[in-house]
């Protein structure tokens, strides 16, 4: 199981508690102080960033399963990635100010200490 798996629910209960505003988010788990840019992929970077500007996706029928509707549009939703580091504190990073830092960083990770400075301190 991967470690960001425990802890989807709490971020979607933060996010119910706290957004005033469509959002949409990347929940990402290391064991140490630093995250490699990489471990978020480039279809996320790709979603993430379409979702601030105008994004449109439909719900694939599968199996029995009962979907909630057919499909969903985001139109300028926030759009965060979230970062558990070991210390587990939690910090949710704009979209945008994680791929700024990940193209002009000279670092291949976001440290801890670099998040709380692009980012936010979020208590889940």
């Amino acid at each position: 199981m991967k470690l960001e798996k425990t802890y989807y629910k709490a971020v979607g209960e933060y996010y119910e508690r706290t957004a005033n505003n469509t959002t949409v988010w990347e929940v990402k788990r290391t064991t140490t102080n630093s995250l490699p840019f990489s471990a978020l992929m480039d279809h996320q970077e790709r979603y993430l960033t379409k979702a601030t500007e105008r994004y449109s996706k439909k719900y694939a029928d599968v199996g029995l399963a009962r979907k909630p509707f057919d499909g969903t549009t985001y139109i300028g939703a926030y759009s965060y990635v979230v970062i558990v580091f070991g210390s587990l504190n939690v910090y949710e990073i704009p979209i945008h100010k994680f791929i700024r830092e990940k193209y002009t960083s000279k670092r291949k990770s976001l440290t801890e200490k670099r998040a709380g400075q692009i980012g936010q301190l979020i208590k889940l």
